[in-house]
């Protein structure tokens, strides 16, 4: 039985715990309990003191009758944690998996692996096997194991010709030093291939963010239209395709850190492809053309490995059409903004120029207007907080980070103009009127206008995220 597990990754914490667990009830179930060579009869409780690269962690061992044995290694970023249960007499394969099944249930954390491989041996005379995989020394391999790609556990069987008990020991299990066999290299391999497809078959941030970016940009293609009608777009618009501009940005860093993880993925699948076809040649041929296990699973890396390829194509693509397009929106949108603020400055420059002109003739011919001192004052406060107003409107759509406390402001001056008028107004009607009658109408409208503005404002940014 051969069980794999991370010691980097977010599961490496519950790795050794695990280990552990097992390692215990090997010994109390199993009667694994003594030392083997000269390794540690126990694994380590932290992650820190194992030893670094590709070595051997702990040993143990029963008295017999028969062998039962642990051994568990490290390989670079993964725990490999083999045990052999071949009592004597021979029990069969059904009681010694229900022996493994004992010893690794009930733990006090959930099994972080990354695969399992369970390898039933025999040897002598075998009923023809059309699903087995011959190997070059006459071994006999086949599996029988759920039809998923994604499987975690796998079950093996390998069947070596009479007389072939020690070199069929060698290659499934170990050969003198306490070493990973050639085939525990091999499943080692594939399970971290079908661990990586396992992440990548989940991994929807990927798809999400190209979709996502798909759509924005078809949402964004608007803004390069060149009609004289379009270029006159109202604010809303502009605004909502900014937001979706900004969204954009932030998808393309998605899309950046989705690129990196599947060139990620890619090379560990690779590398594994390559670290399992090498452990197992000696044995097997490198591209098995008849039955088995190996044949499925060279199967299954070429078509992880052209999946893999493909989402990077499309990766790629969505990328390089956002890179392309973005620079073309990011300016059709700033024409826009400055096209809006050019107009708000016109019509400010207008208004101030009659306003000035009106003065000017009003001063040249000595007209005075025929209102109340207090009723001027307040024709004066309309005025200024206009002129106020006007360029608040003009600023807005060029700071957008500060447009919602600019908006403020100019809610301020346009119902400090509204309470002028009403100052004003309410003078010039009843001029003997008594202070409250006086100061009542503008505060008013002040409160009037500045809610009115405010729920206008509410109701518009409601529609624009409802439009987004």
């Amino acid at each position: 039985m051969h069980v794999f597990l991370p010691v980097t990754g977010p599961d490496r914490h519950t790795a050794l715990p695990w280990v552990h667990h097992v390692w215990r009830r090997c010994a109390e179930v199993a009667g694994m309990d003594q030392a083997v060579a000269a390794l540690p009869a126990a694994p380590p409780d932290a992650l820190a003191d194992l030893p670094t690269g590709s070595r051997p962690v702990a040993a143990c061992t029963g008295p017999g009758p028969g062998v039962h044995q642990a051994l568990l290694y490290r390989e670079h970023d993964l725990l490999c944690l083999s045990v052999v249960l071949a009592p004597d007499p021979p029990t069969g394969w059904e009681a010694s998996e229900r022996l493994w099944e004992r010893l690794v249930g009930g733990g006090p954390v959930a099994a972080p692996t990354i695969g399992e491989a369970r390898l039933f041996l025999a040897t002598g005379e075998w009923p023809p096997t059309p699903q087995a995989a011959v190997t070059r020394t006459g071994f006999r391999v086949w599996e029988e194991s759920a039809l998923d790609d994604q499987r975690q556990v796998r079950r093996l069987f390998a069947v070596a010709p009479a007389g072939h008990t020690v070199r069929l020991s060698d290659w499934t299990w170990t050969g003198g030093p306490p070493v990973p066999a050639p085939l525990t290299r091999y499943l080692m391999s594939m399970a971290t291939i079908r661990h990586q497809l396992r992440m990548w078959a989940h991994a929807d941030e990927l798809r999400a963010a190209r979709d996502e970016a798909d759509t924005l940009l078809d949402r964004l293609l608007p803004t390069l239209d060149d009609d004289p009608v379009a270029a006159t777009t109202a604010e809303e618009t502009v605004l909502t395709w900014t937001r979706h501009l900004a969204r954009l940005r932030s998808t393309e860093a998605r899309l950046v850190t989705a690129a990196t993880d599947l060139r990620r993925v890619r090379r560990t699948v690779q590398i594994a492809a390559a670290n399992g076809d090498r452990a197992i040649r000696p044995e097997v041929s490198p591209d098995p053309a008849g039955p088995g296990p190996f044949r499925d699973d060279h199967a299954l890396t070429e078509w992880f490995t052209h999946r893999l390829d493909d989402d990077g194509e499309y990766l790629d693509a969505a990328r390089e059409r956002i890179s392309t397009l973005t620079p073309l929106i990011e300016h059709a949108l700033a024409q826009r903004w400055q096209d809006r603020r050019e107009r708000i400055s016109l019509a400010q420059a207008a208004v101030v120029g009659a306003l000035v002109v009106l003065l000017t003739t009003a001063q040249a011919v000595a007209y005075d207007v025929p209102l109340p001192n207090a009723a001027k004052s307040g024709l004066v406060v309309t005025a200024g907080a206009a002129a106020l107003y006007l360029p608040l409107l003009a600023l807005r759509p060029a700071v957008p980070a500060h447009r919602a406390r600019i908006t403020r402001y100019a809610h301020v001056a346009l119902a400090a103009a509204g309470a002028g008028a009403v100052w004003t107004v309410t003078v010039a009607v009843a001029p003997g009127a008594g202070p409250v009658a006086t100061v009542a109408p503008p505060v008013a409208a002040f409160a009037v206008v500045w809610a009115a503005a405010a729920v206008t404002d509410l109701l518009r940014r409601r529609r624009r995220r409802g439009a987004a």
